[in-house]
This record gives structure tokens, sequence and C-alpha cells, in this order.
């Protein structure tokens, strides 16, 4: 695995994971986390009876501590997990912070170019590598705060 320089302010896993043909694929979720979402990029995945197909997203609830996903086809998926981050939550269509006032300012960044530009989902991994190298996200992480 790796990790990032981004600093974060609660306990969260973020997972790419990569599934072949009939494979099986397990994680123990920590107890402290009360979220998780999977978004499958291709292929299609199991989780129990659920099927979640590509470009969809599955919102887990709490029940257990074993995450096992299945897929007969093979997948290609993202896994974010975390602890509650106890803190206000304004969302707006694709935005979500803290206040009003921060969905504003976020999406004049997005309007602004300051995130980067929207993709097609369909990129592969390699298109979407030279797409961010010619529209790259402007934020910098504060190396100063690790």
């Amino acid at each position: 695995g790796r990790t990032s320089k981004a600093p974060c302010l609660s306990n969260v896993s973020i997972f790419h994971v990569k599934m072949s043909q009939g494979s099986t694929w397990k994680y123990e979720i920590p107890a402290s986390f009360r979220t998780a979402i999977i978004y499958v990029r291709t292929g299609s995945l199991s989780i129990g009876a659920m099927r979640v197909p590509p470009h969809y997203t599955a919102y887990l609830g709490v029940s257990g501590s074993i995450l096992e996903i299945s897929s007969k086809e093979g997948a290609d998926f993202l896994l974010l997990a975390g602890e509650p981050l106890s803190e206000p939550v304004a969302a707006q269509g694709s935005m979500v912070m803290n206040s009003p006032e921060e969905i504003n300012l976020a999406y004049s960044d997005y309007q602004s170019g300051r995130m980067g530009a929207p993709w097609s989902e369909t990129l592969t991994d390699e298109e979407w590598m030279q797409h961010v190298a010619k529209f790259p996200s402007t934020y910098k992480v504060d190396e100063s705060t690790q």
C-alpha cells in the first residue's frame, strides 16, 4: 500500500482494488469506522446477495466487521471507509463542505479550474493520468503540518 502526505483529521481507509475473474477480496473494517462506500470503475462485484455494476456507488451499512467482496468477471473498484467526522456537514450537488460559504467557495474554485478539469469515467488509467497532467489541481499539501 501507499500513504499520503495530505493531512487527515480522522482515521480513514482508501483502497483501489483490482480483482481478477472469480476472485474474492476481504477487508476487516475497524470497529471505529461508521461509513463505507464502494464505487465500481469496471466489471461488477457482489457483496452478499447485492450485485454492484460498473459506474455505480454502493453505500454500505454497519453490520459486522468483515467486508467480503466477490467478482465473477473481475472488477476494479474504490473503497472509502472511515470514522465519523463529528463536525457540521453542508452539501449541495457534488460538493460537501462544512458550511454554505465553503460550498460557494468550492464551486468558485471548481469553475475557475483550481480543482483540475472534469474527465470522463470511461478513461483508461493512462488516459486519466494524461488528463490530470494536462489539467492539474492547484491545491498543494502543506507539508509544514506533517
